[in-house]
């Protein structure tokens, strides 16, 4: 029997060190807990929400799931379904993001959500990574699901009335090719080539990058995207498979943790451009990803994005809605000011990280100064 899916306790930090996301996660809770005051995962909701992945009936997946959280789950029964203590995992992370942490404080219009709306957004997040997780660790699994998405998205049914924009057609061909080449050489166990991901990840990069700067209005957060392209993979060492049963996909970045930081925060407000920006955020904020460490941060980020890819295709083929309407959350959520800002804050900082991945090291400066060139 495989292992239970654990919550991650790496690239975190205690919530009370980052006060304006230890005040969120009390607000979010504290509506949560107004909507339903049993405060434990419902099985339920996390069932229906597995459904719209298609995957309520993938044997290998359920066989890995703790029991009591989807029905037909018979993995090894988890610690606890406490609702507090996920979200308090989901908050760690984020405190560890100091770009974030300021954002937050300045904006509370992020807050603004309703208990009902908090309480599918957790349950949708823990989905997230609850599955991401489980494929993250197991090769042979990650591969079975993937083959069961892929045949779902191929039934006649599945694209019809979807309405897909270039961009979005782009972001699921780029983003199955990876997985395609993370499930081949981690079922193989052959090493990656030198080179893994060096064009690979700028280009899913500059797909949002020319998305964002279609919408005129977003063009400061499209620029801040340059810098994370120019960082590529190969600079700081080859990708490598993990040496463990798990055989992660780890790439390299200059200034990882700086570069993470960036990348997420410039990735939600790409997100929020569109009218269920919420759920695209819970895929990127499920404790898995964002608790992941830098190298292995794009593995998950991967596998979660493509879960979540598939829900919001499934939701809009669901409910017939053309494209640029909400089909997962209660309303639409773009806010037009909160993009704005958003764009702006990730820009400067954007800049920042770019003059300090290039700024001489110490021991270039003290050179040249010997030399008389400084």
């Amino acid at each position: 029997m495989r292992n239970a899916v654990r919550l991650p306790r790496m690239q975190t930090l205690p919530l009370h060190t980052a006060p304006p996301v230890y005040d969120a996660v009390r607000c979010v809770y504290t509506r949560i807990c107004e909507h339903d005051h049993s405060r434990l995962a419902n099985s339920a909701l996390l069932t229906s929400l597995l459904q719209e992945l298609g995957l309520h009936t993938c044997a290998p997946l359920l066989a890995t799931l703790p029991r009591g959280f989807v029905d037909g789950a018979s993995g090894v029964e988890s610690a606890s379904r406490d609702l507090r203590r996920f979200l308090v995992a989901v908050g760690r992370p984020v405190a560890a993001n100091p770009l974030l942490v300021a954002f937050i404080e300045q904006h509370a219009a992020l807050l603004h959500v309703s208990g009902a709306e908090a309480h599918r957004l957790l349950h949708y997040c823990l989905l997230m990574h609850l599955v991401t997780q489980a494929l993250a660790e197991d090769p042979a699994l990650a591969a079975a699901v993937f083959g069961a998405q892929r045949q779902a998205r191929q039934q006649p049914q599945a694209n019809t009335r979807l309405n897909l924009s270039l961009f979005e057609l782009a972001k699921i061909l780029t983003v199955e090719r990876s997985l395609e080449l993370f499930i081949s050489h981690r079922s193989r166990g052959v090493p990656l080539p030198p080179n893994f991901g060096e064009t690979g990840l700028p280009f899913n990069i500059l797909e949002a990058v020319l998305q964002d700067a279609t919408l005129l209005r977003h063009t400061p957060n499209a620029c801040a995207g340059i810098p994370l392209m120019m960082a590529r993979p190969g600079l700081m060492g080859d990708a490598s498979l993990s040496p463990d049963a798990r055989k992660v996909v780890r790439m390299h970045v200059p200034q990882p943790r700086a570069w993470k930081d960036l990348y997420v925060s410039w990735n939600l407000a790409f997100t929020t451009t569109y009218a269920d920006f919420p759920y695209f955020a819970m895929a990127l904020l499920a404790p898995c990803v964002m608790g992941a460490l830098p190298e292995e941060f794009i593995f998950h980020r991967t596998f979660a994005l493509h879960l979540h890819i598939t829900a919001w295709l499934v939701a809009r083929q669901t409910s017939g809605s053309s494209r640029g309407f909400n089909v997962m959350g209660e309303r639409d959520w773009r806010m037009e000011s909160l993009t704005d800002a958003w764009g702006v804050y990730n820009l400067r900082h954007a800049w920042q990280f770019h003059h300090r991945l290039h700024a001489p090291s110490a021991t270039t400066v003290a050179s040249r100064a010997r030399s008389g060139r400084g």
